[in-house]
């Protein structure tokens, strides 16, 4: 199943690209140091408040 998938994307390339982009955004949306720092900070300034 997972060499099928495989074989699929090397046959439809633009599919490829397109799974690529997705998660390089999804990946820059949630993972990456500037995300987290923003959110530690964000909680940190949340439990000052209290």
């Amino acid at each position: 199943e997972c060499a099928e998938k495989i074989v699929y994307l090397l046959e439809n390339p633009a599919v490829g690209k397109m799974l690529g982009a997705e998660g390089k955004e999804i990946v820059r949306q949630n993972f990456l140091l500037t995300r987290l720092a923003r959110d530690e900070l964000t909680l940190i300034k949340s439990l000052i408040a209290k």
